[in-house]
């Protein structure tokens, strides 16, 4: 019961999604939501693996947000100064960080693609609410100071920024996608 606290602000998302959205989008988003709740438990249990059964519930996340993003509106990719600054962070990051995560290399390669087709294809929203796109970025840079805390040196403050930068990317993305679903109505 302990480590649901870390979860509320999401079961709390998810209780305002419910309310805010119907259809495929918010099966969707309760996907994404409920993955990422139980990647937060799963990262809090002191169990053997913890790290890793959390990261796939988090690579699931992914994988929904991924589909909110395509079924969102026609992706258009142009080579922009943001898609090539991002494909710069990613490959610097993934210099960075895989050298040093052992036996844990293919499930954080994994999960640092998905995260980056995440959060490219939100770079390829036009004229879209840009809080998706924010918020995509938002948790890749929460994920960054995760990586580089574990595998590569202290980051001072590492709970108080992982969480916050979290929190935000998670309410970043359902607003975004509650007020396009919204816009799509009216």
């Amino acid at each position: 019961m302990q480590y649901l606290h870390k979860a509320l602000p999401i079961f709390m998302l998810i209780g305002f999604v419910w309310f805010s959205l119907a259809g495929k989008f918010r099966l969707l988003l309760l996907g994404a939501l409920a993955f990422s709740a139980a990647g937060d438990i799963l990262l809090a249990l002191p169990i053997n693996n913890s790290f890793v059964f959390g990261l796939s519930a988090f690579f699931v996340a992914h994988v929904f947000y991924l589909f909110l993003i395509c079924h969102y509106k026609k992706l258009t990719f142009a080579a922009n100064k943001m898609t090539l600054s991002f494909v710069t962070y990613f490959i610097v990051m993934m210099a960075f960080v895989l050298p040093k995560t052992d036996t844990l290399l293919i499930p954080v390669l994994f999960y640092m693609l998905v995260i980056f087709a995440m959060a490219m294809s939100t770079l390829g929203l036009k004229n879209q609410n840009p809080l998706i796109t924010l918020g995509a970025l938002t948790f890749v840079v929460s994920d960054s100071i995760i990586a580089i805390n574990k595998f590569v040196v202290t980051v001072p403050a590492e709970g108080l920024s992982i969480m916050t930068t979290y929190y935000l990317a998670q309410v970043l993305l359902v607003m975004g996608f509650v007020k396009g679903q919204k816009k799509a109505r009216i």
